[in-house]
């Protein structure tokens, strides 16, 4: 990405949850839920200071490191604007959501977490579903199995088929939203990763036999 302007603003979109934190300061209690279970409770708390701080520094320091790897990529050039410009996003978007439930929640608002977990996957896995196929081969982004990395086809033809099941797979994560079972969720996670990676073998046990 020729502009360093879309990565500024991600870094400020992060600590968004910061500067909420401190404006709610008072009214926020000692200690606040950090992790929440598949049916929406908190199950994990911490000290305000290290909620309202050190979460978003933690998403901040990790999207820096995203950055490094993506932009010292041996292949970089084969990473396209669109598809950088998607893994910039990724982190602040997980900063905003998470820092809303953390203080919805510790604010005493009734809100259901699991389907606005399910929701916002959903959506995610979806966007991503659709660059998939366009994403070309690199060391950082994509489906990065010994086999996609050792043969472009292999690549090529694993990431078209992952972008329908991804994009699958996210339609049945946001129609879940109105159901609400856990078991769909996992399900549904557990195929799309699958999937393409039994795919991406099998083809390159093919391709040995044919040569």
């Amino acid at each position: 990405m020729k502009s360093k302007f879309p990565f500024v603003i991600s870094c400020i979109v992060i600590i968004i949850p910061m500067l909420a934190g401190l404006f709610l300061w008072e009214s926020l209690p000692e200690q606040l839920p950090i992790h929440f279970d598949v049916n929406g409770n908190p199950d994990n708390w911490c000290a305000k200071g290290i909620a309202v701080f050190g979460l978003p520094l933690f998403i901040l320091a990790a999207q820096m490191i995203c950055m490094f790897f993506t932009k010292n990529d041996p292949k970089r050039r084969n990473i396209s604007d669109k598809t950088f410009g998607l893994v910039i996003w990724i982190c602040p978007v997980c900063s905003v959501v998470a820092g809303v439930m953390m203080y919805t929640y510790a604010l005493g608002m009734e809100i259901s977490v699991e389907p606005v977990m399910s929701g916002m996957l959903g959506l995610l896995i979806l966007i991503v579903g659709n660059y998939l196929p366009k994403c070309r081969q690199n060391y950082t982004i994509g489906i990065k199995l010994p086999w996609t990395l050792a043969d472009a086809e292999n690549w090529n033809k694993t990431h078209r088929l992952a972008g329908k099941v991804w994009m699958a797979g996210g339609a049945i994560l946001i129609a879940n939203v109105f159901l609400g079972n856990v078991i769909v969720d996992v399900a549904v996670i557990g195929l799309i990763i699958l999937i393409p990676g039994v795919y991406s073998f099998v083809y390159h046990k093919r391709t040995q036999k044919s040569e």
